[in-house]
């Protein structure tokens, strides 16, 4: 049976796929797919019968997810009457709504509703306040059950966020993060690694092996920090990442268990 409202999500530490979770429970029918493992490529369409499509993701460099930019180019969604786009950010949104919504348009996918949500920030660079994250988390499932409730009615919405990242900003930001930091360039402290194998569980796009009491990392990080936040003697680090301060975030909601089976 083909589900009337299929919502694909990106999630590294909880955020995106709690928003997911909990406006399927305003929804009938609903399918939450995960982004991460769909098996796609420049010959190999995404194809879906769904009435209803949801997009959800979390603010990289003020813009989308590459794995997400992947994803709608290569959707093939004819039978879609109504789509909606949440993004999840912790300080602010860029111009990641607009960005998604251009792109959508170019493959002939018009936006019915788009909305930010601002939850705790996953970022080793720029933390959120542990004094705020509370709030965040409270203010969160307000506007969760508001923009659920919206969809359900199949409301038309666009939030007017300003244009702070242009395109060539947001590129700009992330070649930093990419080449100047080494965001992909992962590393395991071996001192502290205890073989638990818990980063290839919970890694959404394969990208990590265990085996022979060895971490293997391949070429598909997205820089989620899923790995990272997750690792309980905190082994693994990007390159140029400095000490944690034992900052490590995954959405209070979401347990370990809950995000492996969302992800697989």
């Amino acid at each position: 049976m083909t589900c009337k409202t299929e919502i694909y999500f990106f999630s590294g530490t909880g955020n995106s796929y709690y928003i997911s979770k909990q406006v399927a429970k305003s929804l009938e029918n609903t399918k939450l797919i995960n982004i991460g493992k769909l098996n796609f490529s420049s010959t190999k369409k995404i194809t879906t019968n769904a009435e209803n499509i949801g997009i959800v993701f979390p603010v990289y460099y003020g813009s989308f997810p590459n794995i997400v930019k992947q994803f709608i180019q290569n959707l093939s969604a004819k039978n879609c009457k109504y789509l909606f786009v949440i993004c999840s950010y912790g300080a602010i949104s860029g111009g990641t709504l607009s960005h998604i919504e251009n792109l959508l348009s170019k493959h002939r996918l018009t936006t019915n509703l788009t909305y930010g949500i601002t939850l705790p920030d996953n970022s080793i660079i720029f933390p959120t306040n542990p004094s705020r994250i509370n709030q965040y988390l409270e203010t969160s499932d307000k506007e969760i059950k508001k923009v659920g409730e919206m969809i359900a009615k199949k409301e038309n919405y666009k939030e007017k966020t300003p244009l702070i990242f242009p395109s060539f900003i947001s590129a700009g930001i992330k070649f930093y993060a990419e080449k100047h930091l080494k965001f992909k360039d992962l590393h395991v402290n071996i001192n502290k690694c205890i073989n638990c194998e818990i980063c290839e569980k919970i890694c959404p796009r394969d990208n990590i092996v265990c085996e022979d009491n060895t971490v293997k990392f391949s070429n598909k990080c997205e820089s989620c920090f899923s790995c990272i936040h997750r690792c309980p003697k905190q082994a693994i680090t990007f390159k140029k990442m400095k000490k944690l301060n034992n900052y490590q975030y995954i959405h209070p909601k979401v347990s370990m268990e809950e995000y492996i089976n969302s992800i697989k």
